[in-house]
């Protein structure tokens, strides 16, 4: 996960729902997913 601000709480195992963002395929390894977050990107934490 990329984002712009460095203190997003992502807790390891967490589940979210995530709005706004730029998927691509990390150029240096192309099994690796890149999510990229910006300023309006929104996220939110989902319970079940």
């Amino acid at each position: 996960m990329r984002t712009v601000e460095t203190n997003v709480p992502f807790p390891q195992g967490a589940r979210i729902l995530l709005l706004g963002v730029r998927r691509t395929i990390d150029p240096d390894k192309d099994d690796r997913l890149v999510i990229s977050m910006v300023s309006t990107s929104e996220w939110y934490p989902v319970f079940s």
